[in-house]
């Protein structure tokens, strides 16, 4: 197995979230389960203007309560990815085959749709205070495994869609987390809201020679927390 650069980094700054939850005598572990949206694109230097495309977000995450507001969150989200935008096809309907045109090219719409399962281990501080509303903020590292990779793409000038599975894009995705949020008592439980960004480091692309493209993400989930 072919390990990235980043995984060294992810793994060590995991296992010290978790060792200081396990160290913590106030230790307690809160479920919640999330669901929303993910506003994602790709940046990195390609021949037409990358544009976002929303996607489904949810999942659930186990935080484990530290002291002074503080818990360390691992969650395990479904999340959809990836980008849209305007080319013109030359060959196959594929991440990297699709560049800017020429003579007797046809202009097309392509949605690029990357489906993962996303491991975030985040650092996370609520903010008690004695209403019924705290605020919180987190940040760690996550790291993201692929699932499906698809190219849907149709003429502008109309037609029928068509769609195809894209080997070319990576398995593996390390990135960071960063966002804030407020959890709204409600009875016994908590309603959860927070929005968060998500900043890919890995080449999306298998093939190093071409210009990397990398995820970036901004979801907004609301969850209900146990």
């Amino acid at each position: 197995m072919k390990f990235s650069r980043h995984t060294p980094l992810f793994l060590g700054f995991t296992l010290f979230l978790l060792a200081t939850a396990s160290r913590s005598t106030a230790q307690s572990v809160t479920p919640e389960f999330k669901v929303g949206l993910a506003a994602a694109t790709l940046r990195g230097s390609t021949s037409a203007e990358l544009k976002t495309r929303t996607g489904f977000a949810g999942g659930v995450g186990f935080r484990y309560g530290l002291r002074h507001g503080l818990s360390v969150m691992p969650e395990v989200l479904y999340i959809v990815k990836g980008s849209q935008a305007d080319f013109s096809l030359t060959s196959a309907g594929l991440l990297i085959p699709i560049h800017e045109g020429g003579p007797g090219d046809v202009p097309i719409h392509t949605v690029f749709e990357f489906t993962y399962v996303e491991l975030p281990v985040l650092l996370v501080y609520r903010l008690e205070t004695r209403g019924r509303i705290h605020p919180k903020i987190f940040a760690g590292p996550s790291v993201s495994f692929l699932l499906d990779a698809k190219v849907r793409f149709r003429a502008l000038s109309g037609g029928p869609e068509q769609e195809e599975t894209d080997s070319t894009v990576r398995e593996r995705d390390y990135g960071a987390v960063l966002g804030g949020g407020l959890e709204f008592d409600m009875g016994g439980q908590r309603l959860s809201l927070g929005v968060r960004v998500t900043y890919g480091f890995s080449n999306t692309r298998k093939n190093e020679d071409a210009a990397a493209l990398k995820n970036t993400s901004f979801v907004i989930l609301t969850g209900l927390v146990f």
